[in-house]
Formats: structure tokens, sequence, C-alpha cells
């Protein structure tokens, strides 16, 4: 579950302590905080993920990008946290939903499922996911 933005700006602001210049634009400074609180599974993850950059800044230091964000924080989850679970599909991307309806005097099942809109799954994995699942 993503957290809340409003932590998320409240990490990204400690990563004013690395000594080179942050992020020129708001719109840059905003897609830090984006990534940071959508990629991070919870508030201590967010706040493990930037001591990790802030311990860590390189050589010479510098701000850390997107897809640095990302890498730090996918490293720090445990195998276990990296399984994608999901409470609505199960992580399989799909969720099912079969109806009994009726229809020209009898009753019918009808499929309402589709594919799962919380977990974000992309198309791909989520039908290599559906067919492994079948």
């Amino acid at each position: 579950m993503p957290i809340e933005r409003n932590f998320a700006i409240r990490q990204i602001e400690r990563l004013a302590g690395i000594p080179s210049p942050g992020p020129q634009t708001e719109a840059a400074l905003a897609d830090l905080v984006d990534v940071l609180a959508e990629f991070s599974r919870s508030e201590g993850h967010a706040r493990r993920t930037i001591t990790e950059l802030l311990e860590n800044p390189g050589d010479p230091p510098r701000w850390p990008t997107i897809a640095t964000i990302r890498s730090v924080a996918w490293g720090l989850l445990t195998d276990d946290d990296k399984a994608h679970r999901c409470d609505a599909c199960g992580g399989t991307g799909w969720v099912h939903r079969v109806r009994l309806i009726w229809m020209i005097g009898q009753l019918t099942q009808y499929d309402f499922s589709g594919r799962c809109k919380r977990c974000g799954i992309p198309e791909q994995t989520a039908s290599d996911a559906h067919s492994l699942a079948s």
C-alpha cells in the first residue's frame, strides 16, 4: 500500500543534507515525492529508503534519480515482501466475479471478470499469471 504524499514530502526533504544541488524545478521534486509515495510499502520502508540514500549518496554525492529511489526501495524489501499480494486479486492480476442473472426466462451465469484495477499488474504479467492460475 503506498504511503501518504505528505509523509513522502517530509522524507524527500531529508535529502537536503546531500551537498549537491537538488532538483531544479518543482515538477522534478514532485516526481521524486511521487515515486517514493508509490513504491514504498509503509512509512518505515520509505524512511529506510531515504536513510539508505543519505548514507550512500554516491561519489561525488548527488541527489537520487527516480530510478535510484525505485531500486533502493526494491532492494530493501525481503523476498516475502517482494511477492505480489493484492487483497482484491490475490496476485493474479484478475478479479473473478460470476453473477447469476435472470435472462430470457432462465437463471444464467454471467462472468464479470476483469483485470484488477487495485494492484496495477501490467497486462502481459497479468495474462501470464491468469494462464498459470487456470
